[in-house]
């Protein structure tokens, strides 16, 4: 523009209109600049002179007049219209994607993003939610399933299927508190038959009978006060027994270990509660029904129920009591006075030695009365004193003498020590050829008998074979 000049309002007008044009050209060369050099920049108003030599009688309505369009000029470009707003913008930097023409509140990537993150919670949400749906409803079903949860946080093992239980204590009655404060009633403790792959048996003892519960829980910590080993590793877990072998092992499913427990049981078992036959089969060491039924007509036991045959089979019965075929009867018949022939075996070692340390048992069958005797052993050779001890003591109470003994040809019978014995007191020894166990079978029947009776008892109440002495003082003491 041209200063100490007089101009006409057309004049003026033409001016200001160059003036605006040659403003928003450079406006555009500057928005080129790099957003690392806008804080050297700065904003360049324009300004208009306040006097601009108007001359003559108008010239003070001439200034008022240029005045009145300058201010119009700057209120357009100050933000009146669209023009004006735009070119204001232009020189606003967002602080979010630091590009210009906006403030961070107006950003629209802000806005996008965070509405993606929106709905990527929602979506966290709705997948938590509906694992959440779909845990209740596992539980829900799981519920009288063989599925079991192992938590670390449980203080014991809780089943809600009263039919998993083998055995179920109904006196004890109180009740488990969880984490939400909830309070559910315990109505029993007891333990659980499983079935393990190979076909074997095995307990889970010191299980509360929490009717109401939805799910089956294992107790990690139960299982280490039982001496077992517990393994987090690669989303499994892992449980090992004592000896280093492998019990369970679990994939991690839903932020939780489940694993799958196949409840099994014996029908006797079963039939306990419901049927007083198997009860007495159990105490009389799973004798045959025939004899327990012998027994109630005879009036041999008292109180001792009416015994009825069930339809069901024992498997221990079946899978512990076989035994091979007998020879054909060509044996003279059973002695008619007692003592005059006597039976007598050894049996051992057993796996597991008793509590006292023995090892063998050694049984003295008298083949008149059958009347049984039963010693235990820590070694063979103590079988000399043993036969020695059983002679002094019925000979003594039957005021008769041993003629005969029957016997095989195990090393405890047939050493120098034991024979020297017997011919001293004039005692005929029958030692039996080897490998025929039918030729002794009163000895070797009555031994099975004693084992499958102890076998039965230990395992039915879950002792440890260390006891079968303990069990064989029931039998012949009790």
């Amino acid at each position: 523009m041209e200063s100490g000049r007089i101009m006409r309002p057309s004049q003026l007008k033409k001016s200001l209109v160059h003036y605006e044009h040659m403003s928003n050209e450079s406006m555009k060369k500057s928005e080129k600049v790099k957003p690392t050099e806008q804080a050297l920049k700065t904003t360049v108003v324009p300004k208009l002179k306040k006097n601009y030599g108007f001359k003559g009688r108008d010239k003070v309505n001439n200034n008022d007049r240029c005045q009145n369009n300058n201010q119009q000029w700057w209120d357009r470009n100050k933000g009146r219209g669209r023009d004006g707003r735009d070119q204001q913008r232009n020189w606003i930097q967002c602080y979010n994607c630091r590009k210009f023409g906006h403030i961070a509140k107006q950003c629209r990537i802000k806005q996008s993003s965070k509405s993606e993150s929106e709905s990527e919670e929602q979506t966290e949400q709705d997948e938590e939610c509906h694992q959440t749906l779909m845990m209740v409803s596992s539980a829900q079903e799981n519920a009288q399933s063989n599925m079991w949860y192992l938590d670390s946080a449980c203080p014991n093992h809780m089943c809600g299927n009263k039919f998993f239980f083998d055995e179920l204590d109904e006196s004890m009655l109180t009740e488990v508190k969880f984490a939400d404060d909830r309070k559910l009633p315990v109505k029993g403790k007891g333990r659980i038959l499983i079935q393990l792959e190979n076909g074997d048996h095995q307990y889970i003892s010191d299980v509360l009978y929490v009717p109401t519960l939805t799910c089956n829980l294992l107790s990690l910590g139960q299982l280490l006060e039982k001496g077992y080993k517990v393994n987090f590793k690669d989303s499994h877990l892992t449980v090992f027994d004592s000896k280093g072998m492998i019990i369970l092992k679990s994939p991690l499913k839903n932020r939780l270990f489940q694993i799958e427990i196949k409840t099994g049981s014996y029908p006797c078992f079963k039939s306990i509660v419901s049927d007083e036959s198997w009860l007495w089969h159990l105490r009389y060491g799973h004798l045959n029904f025939k004899s327990l039924k012998l027994l109630t007509l005879k009036n041999l036991v008292k109180g001792l129920h009416v015994i009825q045959h069930p339809e069901q089979f024992c498997e221990g019965c079946i899978s512990g009591e076989q035994h091979r075929r007998t020879f054909a009867s060509n044996t003279p018949r059973r002695a008619k006075s007692l003592l005059q022939l006597v039976h007598s075996n050894v049996y051992g070692p057993m796996q597991t030695a008793s509590l006292g340390g023995s090892k063998y048992f050694m049984t003295f069958i008298d083949d008149c009365s059958r009347m049984i005797w039963v010693y235990t052993l820590k070694n063979k050779s103590d079988a000399v004193s043993c036969f020695q001890k059983f002679k002094a003591t019925v000979e003594k109470q039957s005021g008769r003498y041993i003629k005969t003994l029957r016997t095989d040809g195990g090393g405890e019978y047939t050493s120098s020590t034991f024979s020297k014995f017997c011919d001293r007191h004039g005692i005929k020894h029958e030692i039996m050829p080897p490998q025929t166990p039918q030729q002794n079978g009163v000895a070797k029947r009555k031994n099975k008998t004693i084992i499958d009776m102890a076998h039965s008892m230990l395992k039915a109440k879950g002792l440890p074979d260390s006891f079968w002495v303990k069990q064989l003082h029931v039998q012949f003491i009790y």
